[in-house]
């Protein structure tokens, strides 16, 4: 093996050594949610429990739906908004590109290249 060679293959190895690590940091902190969202249910579900003789508890889990409710209503909202957003920035794009290409290939060049490519057999 060259040196050449053993630089590459050691290269290689600190690469998969750090992308390794990286998985395994990625893991724990995904381990660490999970592990909170699973508490979260489980005091979400004492708590349905408790609502239904207990009048603190059924105000505590209204308070949270509504708050669930208000957070993914503004949520959904922004995300209405940057969809609004992008499709603006593709019509402008799209008549950008009109405009620009007037004199270059013909919308019927298009189709005929994409045909001829589709239409290859190779053996």
């Amino acid at each position: 093996m060259t040196t050449k060679e053993m630089i590459v293959v050691t290269n290689s190895a600190i690469a998969l050594k750090q992308m390794m690590q990286d998985l395994q940091t990625r893991q724990q902190a995904l381990g660490e949610q999970l592990a909170m969202f699973n508490s979260l249910q489980e005091e979400v579900a004492a708590l349905r429990k408790k609502a239904q003789t207990d009048p603190v508890a059924q105000s505590r889990l209204t308070k949270l739906k509504n708050a669930m409710q208000g957070e993914l209503g503004t949520l959904n909202q922004r995300i209405n908004d940057g969809v609004e957003q992008l499709q603006s920035h593709f019509q402008s794009l799209e008549q950008s590109f009109r405009h620009n290409g007037e004199g270059a290939a013909t919308s019927a060049t298009v189709p005929h290249l994409a045909k001829s490519k589709i239409g290859r057999q190779f053996i």
